[in-house]
């Protein structure tokens, strides 16, 4: 309990409408004065330690840890007489942390549970205001409030009334900070979550395109797979054979996989176009704008092919519209479906897919 009144004294921050007072201490400050803890400072003789008379004579107030203890304790009692014949009886305070006061005095109650030092009432020693540790009593905030009160010698209501506003200020502090924490664990919250919404759509489109791209290969070499070369026009199969064979087998499959038939005609128009044959190449990729579910990438992709056929025959105005179609897709995979008007010279957005 020294300990702990020790701490809560030193620790305790005097309210701003009180600094600058006259008090019992002299001038307050932000904080009370130095507190002497007599615990160490008690030698192994039969009288008081120097160091504790000359901290007796120096100090304003003399607090009193009330127990059975203290009143058994030589100590104690000679500290008190000591502190009194300064002429400073009425500057100590007491606090009672065990025991019953007045039981030495009072009929039925066991005197061993006395505990107020004998040394208090002796002379014309009267018992005074105490605060009170016990269980049911004062309670730490209230006992250590009555204490301060009665060392600087100002009413204790108006020591209490500044906590309560103390307390209600911090607690006020204390929620705002936890409603800001809450805001931003929120927002971390938020954020992970859409980073990882992030991460696994991804991971899905890596997946996706890893599947095309595997797809891809398999058709490819599947066109040069002759298993019966009475299926050649000539001798040899050529090139345009290939591709035409590619191009309706395309044409007449992979109707789940729209990516991966976007992405095969695209090649296909391409390759139609480095033989020369624009016209097959374009008309092969514009069958194909058609497919729903084709991701962003691939439609970009099938819009810059049909610019470079349209290009390459010479079709300009349509090719730069067609490629600033290809260009929004790539800049934002969520742009409108885009279609072709009627006449064939340019190109519309459309909303909706």
């Amino acid at each position: 309990m020294a300990g702990w009144l020790h701490r809560a004294l030193e620790t305790y921050i005097v309210p701003k409408q009180l600094r600058g007072r006259d008090s019992r201490v002299g001038v307050l400050g932000t904080r009370l004065p130095p507190v002497f803890r007599d615990r160490e400072e008690l030698a192994a003789s039969a009288d008081l330690a120097q160091s504790v008379r000359e901290a007796l004579e120096e100090a304003a107030t003399l607090i009193v840890i009330c127990s059975p203890n203290a009143v058994a304790s030589k100590w104690v009692n000679e500290e008190i007489r000591t502190f009194t014949a300064l002429g400073r009886r009425d500057s100590i305070e007491c606090l009672i942390v065990s025991g019953v006061p007045n039981a030495s005095r009072t009929p039925g109650v066991d005197p061993a549970l006395e505990c107020l030092p004998p040394a208090l009432f002796e002379g014309d020693g009267r018992e005074g205001l105490a605060s009170d540790l016990r269980p049911g009593g004062d309670g730490k905030t209230a006992a250590r409030l009555k204490l301060i009160a009665g060392i600087l010698g100002v009413p204790f209501d108006l020591l209490r009334q500044r906590e309560h506003v103390r307390r209600t200020r911090r607690l006020a502090v204390a929620s705002s900070l936890f409603a800001l924490g809450f805001f931003i664990m929120s927002g971390l919250a938020a954020a992970a979550l859409v980073a990882r919404n992030e991460a696994v759509r991804q991971r899905d489109i890596a997946r996706s395109k890893t599947i095309t791209a595997e797809r891809t290969v398999d058709f490819v070499k599947s066109l040069f797979e002759v298993s019966d070369p009475s299926q050649a026009k000539g001798e040899t199969i050529t090139a345009r054979e290939i591709l035409d064979r590619g191009a309706k087998r395309i044409d007449d499959s992979l109707a789940d996989e729209p990516s991966v038939k976007a992405e095969l005609t695209t090649t296909l128009g391409e390759v139609y176009a480095s033989l020369g044959l624009f016209q097959q190449g374009e008309a092969l990729i514009r069958r194909n704008l058609a497919l729903r579910g084709v991701d962003a990438g691939s439609r970009a992709r099938q819009y810059m092919a049909l610019g470079e056929a349209q290009s390459r025959q010479g079709n300009y105005d349509a090719a730069i519209a067609t490629y600033g179609t290809a260009l929004r897709f790539a800049q934002d995979p969520s742009h409108p479906r885009t279609d072709m008007l009627p006449d064939g010279s340019a190109w519309a957005i459309r909303l909706g897919r």
